[in-house]
This record gives C-alpha cells, sequence and structure tokens, in this order.
C-alpha cells in the first residue's frame, strides 16, 4: 500500500473516530433546565387559535399561531396565517422589559413595551415610539391587550394610531383549537 493511500485511511480513521467520540462527549448532560422569565405567561399563546364571532360561536378560521424559538426566549405569532393579511408579532425580552414588535401588513413594524400596572391576566403594550418604516405620527398599531381568561381562551384588542390619535380598534375573541 503507498504512502498516500496509508495516509488517507489514516484521516480517515481518524475522522470516524473522532465523530463516533461527539456524543460521548455528552452523554450524562441534561439540558439545564430554563430559568423563568417575564416572558414565561406568554408562552401560554403557544398553539393554534380559533376565533370566536360576535354570536359566541367558535368559527373554523385559525386566527393565530404561535411558537417558541430562540431557546425559548421568542414567540412567533403568526396573525391570520396563510391569508393576504397574514402579519407576525415577536415577543421577546430587552433587558428586564418584555417587548414586541409588529411586522404589520401596513409594511411598518412598531415596538410596544409591557405597561406596568399589567396584571398576570391583562397584559397591555404601548409603542414606545419606534418601529421600523415609519414615523410616530404614520399609522401604526399603538397599543395591544391581551386578556388570559384561561389557558384556552385569550381575548386581544389592539389599537392603530394616526397622526398621533387613536384612529380605531379591533377586538378579537379566540380559543384553542384542539
Amino acid at each position: 500500500m503507498s504512502r498516500a493511500k496509508i495516509r488517507q485511511w489514516a484521516a480517515a480513521a481518524l475522522c470516524a473516530a473522532a465523530i463516533a467520540a461527539v456524543p460521548a462527549l455528552f452523554a450524562g448532560d441534561e439540558p439545564a433546565a430554563p430559568k423563568p422569565t417575564k416572558l414565561d405567561p406568554l408562552k401560554r399563546l403557544v398553539g393554534e387559535w380559533l376565533q370566536v364571532d360576535e354570536s359566541g360561536k367558535t368559527t373554523d378560521i385559525v386566527m393565530a399561531r404561535s411558537r417558541l424559538t430562540a431557546g425559548g426566549s421568542v414567540i412567533i405569532e403568526e396573525l391570520f396565517p396563510g391569508s393576504e393579511h397574514e402579519m407576525v408579532t415577536m415577543y421577546h425580552l430587552d433587558g428586564d422589559d418584555v417587548m414586541l414588535t409588529h411586522y404589520c401588513v401596513m409594511g411598518n413594524a412598531p415596538r410596544m413595551k409591557l405597561q406596568k400596572g399589567s396584571t398576570p391576566d391583562k397584559w397591555t403594550f404601548v409603542c414606545d415610539g419606534k418601529g421600523a418604516n415609519m414615523k410616530e405620527t404614520d399609522p401604526h398599531m399603538h397599543q395591544g391587550t391581551i386578556t388570559f381568561l384561561s389557558d384556552d381562551h385569550f381575548q386581544s384588542e389592539w389599537t392603530m394610531q394616526k397622526d398621533g390619535k387613536p384612529d380605531h380598534s379591533a377586538k378579537f375573541d379566540c380559543v384553542r383549537k384542539k
């Protein structure tokens, strides 16, 4: 056998041994349980949510779909998934503050901060004047309130602002898809 072939064989054997050893490096290492954060109550949103109409009847319309990402540090909420009005809201921490960024069908992305005085069952977010593709006076979602009625039922109200004043609100009543 030539020296070149021996070197190739030895390199291949060394790589195989290194790859085989990788699982042993982590054997017995259980992932650390995530530390509790102020974001934890919002993790109740994870799942699919159906809209309840004005008469109280649950529709088959998936109003929202939420999931965790980034090691559980971000909640991605898709609103009206699959429709021409689909939008994304991402909830995350910024230091000690619970924040959201709402990627709106209007093409802007207002940033909102959880307000002091919010309770475990009622969270109110207000735009901090910052966001992508917008000035504070441009039309944008300016406030959102989420009321947790149970682990399987929540209501939300979102207020648009235009020219520095509330313009209109939209209310949604959602139940978990089973």
